[in-house]
C-alpha cells in the first residue's frame, strides 16, 4: 500500500542517494515539482529502477497506468489523471503513529478519498505545528 513517491523518498534516504528531484530529473521528469510525471507520465521507468536498485516490476506496479484521454488506472480503479493528486501531501497522523515503520500510503494520493482507509482519520495536509506538507 505504499505510494511510489513515498517509496522513492524512503529508498533514497536509506541508500544515501541524491534528492528525489535530482533522480527524477535524470529519468525524464519534465517539471521539477510536478510529481504527476513520475506517477503516469513519460519517464524512463527502467532507468528509475536501476538508480533505485529495484526490479522494474516493482516500479511499474506502484505507478498509475496512463490509459490516454486524461484517465489512469490506479489502485485497481480507473480515475481522472487529476484525481491522483501529487501537489499536496495529505496524510493521517494516526496511521503513521500506528505503523512499526511509517510509510506514505498510495491511497492518500487519491482526491476522492477524504479519509485514510486504515485509521478512518480525515486526511490532512498540515502539521500540528501549522506548516503545510509539500
Amino acid at each position: 500500500g505504499e505510494s511510489l513517491l513515498g517509496w522513492i523518498a524512503r529508498t533514497t534516504v536509506e541508500n544515501e542517494l541524491p534528492h528525489i528531484t535530482t533522480i527524477l530529473r535524470e529519468v525524464g521528469q519534465i517539471h521539477r515539482n510536478r510529481f504527476a510525471d513520475v506517477m503516469s507520465g513519460p519517464i524512463d521507468v527502467e532507468g528509475l529502477s536501476v538508480i533505485l536498485g529495484s526490479d522494474l516490476s516493482t516500479v511499474e506496479a506502484l505507478r498509475a497506468e496512463n490509459l490516454g484521454d486524461g484517465r489512469v488506472r490506479y489502485l485497481g480503479s480507473i480515475v481522472s489523471e487529476g484525481d491522483v493528486h501529487t501537489r499536496e501531501r495529505r496524510f493521517a497522523p494516526a496511521s503513521l503513529a500506528a505503523d512499526n515503520v511509517p510509510y506514505y500510503r498510495a491511497s492518500w494520493l487519491l482526491r476522492t478519498f477524504p479519509v485514510c482507509t486504515s485509521s478512518w482519520q480525515v486526511l490532512r495536509s498540515d502539521c500540528t505545528c501549522g506548516a503545510a506538507q509539500t
